[in-house]
């Protein structure tokens, strides 16, 4: 008696890092399910996933050739590349996208909006999860994995901050993070600030400061980055998914946006946020208060109090 194959997804997402890796833990267990399981994305995305395992193949949704699964004809060849999948993956709430995807492949499309509606206090890797049970591509007891355990070659007096954002309204002022990092080397902790293109108009600031700054080539070299350093300090920001999702004890500042919808989740992850009596703004206002108390509030020694207690927490 022949074995039934197993079933295959292509997985469609298109947005950012940080939008992608609340995914991961998800992704990691389509994947113990669907073989292959591929995934279009954006390039430096698909390099990502590649080198975490989560994907069999990827390809970047930005080349010529994907574009055309989009279009009014894509092509014969094309249409035979879709039909051998058994189900198709979008994370998309757009008509423009998933109209032609569904001339495409038909019933084998499921669509997930890639968040919850603005103000659902839903995680958005909750609410993936519950469309992906009601859609039989989990089950119940298929519960996010959760992030990939630290390395080894961990260093605990490696302390790694990230002071940016990819919207600036997220951003925690930069003298804070230089704040504390200078209470850091005090104490014989080396701060290593992670810099990528969205925060070069800060590395002038921080060599001039005189501390170190590493700049990744590309995500899977960050992602190896931050395996080597002993905790994190970051904003609302991919980077900040990345280093919880590769298990790194994190302590991530949020602003205006919500980390009820938002948090990193990783084995250890600490919020900073005040307690305010207005709700997070970042996904219904079109900018910040002019005096934004939610990224003020928080202190640098509020900021090195969570890392130590982080720290302390895992080992004890």
């Amino acid at each position: 008696m022949t074995a039934p194959a197993t079933p295959s997804l292509l997985l469609l997402h298109q947005g950012a890092l940080g939008d992608l890796v609340c995914l991961f833990p998800l992704i990691a267990a389509l994947h113990r399910r669907f073989r292959p399981l591929e995934l279009i994305a954006q390039g430096a995305l698909c390099r990502l996933a590649l080198a975490e395992g989560l994907v069999d193949r990827a390809y970047a949704v930005e080349s010529a050739w994907t574009a055309r699964l989009f279009s009014e004809n894509p092509g014969e060849r094309l249409r035979a590349w879709v039909a051998g999948f058994t189900r198709l993956l979008a994370f998309s709430a757009s008509p423009r996208l998933l109209a032609p995807l569904s001339r495409l492949c038909g019933g084998k499309l499921l669509s997930v909006a890639p968040k919850p509606p603005a103000g659902a206090a839903v995680h958005v890797t909750d609410h993936a999860r519950e469309r992906l049970i009601a859609a039989g591509l989990l089950a119940d007891e298929e519960t996010p994995a959760g992030s990939s355990p630290a390395g080894p070659e961990r260093l605990r007096e490696r302390l790694w901050i990230h002071p940016g954002a990819g919207s600036r309204r997220k951003r925690w002022p930069l003298d804070r993070f230089l704040a504390v990092a200078e209470r850091l080397r005090e104490r014989g902790t080396q701060p290593v600030f992670l810099a990528g293109p969205a925060e070069e108009d800060l590395v002038p600031s921080l060599r001039a400061a005189g501390h170190a700054v590493e700049r990744p080539g590309d995500l899977p070299a960050l992602a190896a980055c931050l395996r080597r350093g002993g905790a994190y300090l970051g904003c609302d920001s991919g980077p900040s998914h990345l280093a919880a999702w590769c298990g790194i004890p994190s302590a991530v500042l949020f602003g205006p946006s919500d980390p009820v919808r938002w948090a990193p989740r990783g084995r250890a992850v600490r919020i900073l946020r005040p307690a305010l009596p207005c709700r997070p703004c970042f996904e219904t206002e079109p900018g910040n208060c002019d005096a934004p108390d939610c990224l003020l509030a928080v202190t640098p020694e509020e900021a090195l109090a969570a890392i130590d207690r982080l720290l302390d927490s895992c080992v004890s």
